[in-house]
């Protein structure tokens, strides 16, 4: 199931920023959400040769992007240009984006014969479909192709974001459910009458420990201590969460967390909680941050080859973008200096060597394609000039990019 709400706003956004009109159809072709859609040329085409036409090809393309793992440029019959990507959920295609139409060469006489031998039409009709191409914007190559790498990340993000919250929602809820189920046991077993500082003493242990799931059960149990001794005043209960939030980060950097990143997302968590307006709210939020802190304490306790696993199984999947060591190390939970060094101990090579051989590497896949320039191909795989990839490309391979590509192409 998708979110129509997500769909759309994502959508919005690519519409409102590129000014290129989107719409989504599901696998057979209907019509899920599109933007405003004024080009009458397309609409007197298809009065003319049918709309069945553009609806397959669309499906087709959906399809194609699915299959090759990335957006997909086509014509469609009215000699126009459209891309397309797939929103994949649990593996299932489940929507298609398409955007255009465009131009890529300012449209000529050649382009309307052909459309006139192909479908019948006469000079009337001709003149209409002609006056209506002049509202088609012409596009390079080159832009279209940012932009169709561009909607590809908007339905991966329509992907994620719709995983994202179904699980998010189910979370919240089994969170609201343990929590009632700890109250009902403190009024049954009378013990309202005091704050269980011991059990706190444990949580603090359990989570220098890395040990998550006792963590978040024994936080449920304090929760509920929390807000049955409140008597509904809110504040005291922000108040008391705030205690748990300096608790709980004073725990993980005793556990070997990062004081920096901690610090960090101290900061940050004193800023969110002003936005919290319910229990609810604040009881789910209190939860994520544990699990926040006791993540960061369980892949310090990992092995080694998990974390450079997980780093370069990231690195992997974000290449393309301006990817620093920094970065990376944040998200193993880890200081770059430390991540710096496991990653050379592991691997047997620096950071930034492995990442501009890996670079390289996939350079040589597009480097095969004529219709690319070197810079093209340079900065599709992460490098930010042509003069700098070509001194990394000729650094492993020993040739330039131009080298390679003359060769590749001689021994075909």
């Amino acid at each position: 199931m998708i979110s129509k709400e997500v769909l759309q706003k994502s959508m919005d956004a690519y519409k409102n920023s590129t000014g290129i009109d989107v719409y989504a159809i599901n696998p057979v072709g209907d019509v899920l959400y599109q933007t405003s859609y004024n080009y009458e040329f397309c609409r007197y085409f298809k009065k003319l040769v049918g709309d069945n036409y553009c609806r397959k090809l669309q499906i087709e393309s959906g399809y194609r992007a699915e299959s090759f793992g990335e957006s997909y440029i086509f014509s469609c019959f009215g000699g126009l240009v459209h891309w397309s990507a797939p929103v994949v959920i649990n593996k299932v295609m489940v929507a298609i984006l398409v955007a255009g139409p465009v131009l890529m060469i300012q449209p000529d006489d050649i382009m309307l014969d052909d459309m006139a031998k192909k479908y019948g039409l006469n000079s009337q009709q001709l003149d209409l479909l002609k006056q209506f191409l002049k509202s088609i914007p012409v596009f390079i190559p080159e832009r279209i192709r940012y932009l169709s790498e561009l909607l590809l990340m908007v339905s991966e993000h329509i992907s994620s974001e719709e995983m994202f919250q179904l699980k998010a929602k189910r979370e919240f809820y089994e969170s609201q459910a343990r929590i009632a189920e700890e109250i009902q046991e403190i009024k049954y077993e009378n013990t309202f009458f005091y704050y269980p500082f011991e059990k706190e003493r444990q949580l603090v242990r359990l989570v220098k420990s890395g040990e998550k799931i006792a963590a978040k059960a024994l936080l449920n149990e304090l929760l509920g201590h929390i807000f049955f001794k409140s008597g509904g005043n809110f504040e005291y209960m922000k108040a008391r969460a705030l205690e748990l939030v300096v608790i709980l980060s004073r725990a993980a950097v005793e556990g070997g967390a990062d004081l920096e990143m901690i610090f960090d997302l101290n900061l940050k968590y004193f800023q969110d909680v002003g936005a919290i307006s319910d229990v609810d709210e604040l009881c789910y939020w209190l939860v994520k941050v544990l699990d926040k802190f006791t993540e960061s304490i369980y892949n310090i306790g990992q092995s080694k080859n998990t974390i450079i696993y997980k780093a370069i199984d990231y690195i992997k999947k974000n290449y393309k973008k301006g990817l620093t060591l920094e970065e990376v190390a944040r998200y193993v939970y880890l200081s770059p200096n430390y991540f710096s060094k496991l990653f050379k101990e592991e691997v047997g090579m620096s950071y930034t060597d492995y990442l501009n051989k890996l670079r390289v590497e996939e350079s040589k896949k597009y480097l095969m394609r004529l219709d690319l320039n070197i810079l093209d191909v340079a900065l599709m795989v992460g490098f930010q000039d042509q003069s700098y990839f070509t001194r990394v490309f000729k650094k492993y391979e020993g040739i330039s990019p131009g080298q390679f590509r003359k060769m590749s192409w001689g021994n075909i």
